[in-house]
């Protein structure tokens, strides 16, 4: 199950994804709720249930917290470094995971900004994997946005 506020204003309450785990109907959930949310779920249901997170900015305290994979624009433009970041965690190496983090978080707040599938199509294809533009109801990059992205990608070590 998906617990997003996005279409319906709130999300999906704690005591419901319990029932549904204890009766065997959900197996997993992707959390797009918040930290706090992520955190009662995973506390609640974490050892019956593989629980995703769904926000962009929240990856590294989601794998601390027990998060078992993150679905995100970053990790569609990024994967070796995001898959670093949880095996870092796994690891219990949480200094390192962390400064990872602290690099990664730039791209991540970039990709929040409005145009972030255009963002994630022209990172892609900056790296050899053209996936096509946009649809034409989005509005197209700026000249400047693509260059923050090349720098972004440059400094990570991806390009």
């Amino acid at each position: 199950m998906v617990n997003s506020t996005d279409r319906r204003g709130s999300g999906v309450v704690c005591g419901l994804i319990c029932r549904g785990a204890d009766r065997g109907y959900i197996q997993y959930v992707k959390e797009c709720v918040g930290i706090v949310t992520m955190q009662q779920t995973i506390g609640l249901v974490g050892d019956r249930l593989s629980v995703f997170n769904g926000m962009e900015d929240s990856a590294f305290p989601a794998f601390v917290l027990g998060s078992t994979g993150w679905c995100s624009g970053t990790a569609a433009v990024i994967p070796e470094l995001c898959i670093k970041l949880f095996d870092l965690v796994q690891e219990g190496r949480i200094k390192e995971a962390r400064d990872l983090w602290l690099r990664i978080v730039p791209l991540t707040v970039f990709l929040e900004g409005g145009k972030g599938i255009q963002l994630m199509k022209y990172a892609s294809k900056l790296q050899g994997i053209p996936i096509g533009t946009a649809r034409k109801s989005r509005a197209n990059l700026t000249r400047a946005e693509k260059q923050k992205m090349e720098r972004m990608l440059k400094d990570l070590g991806v390009l």
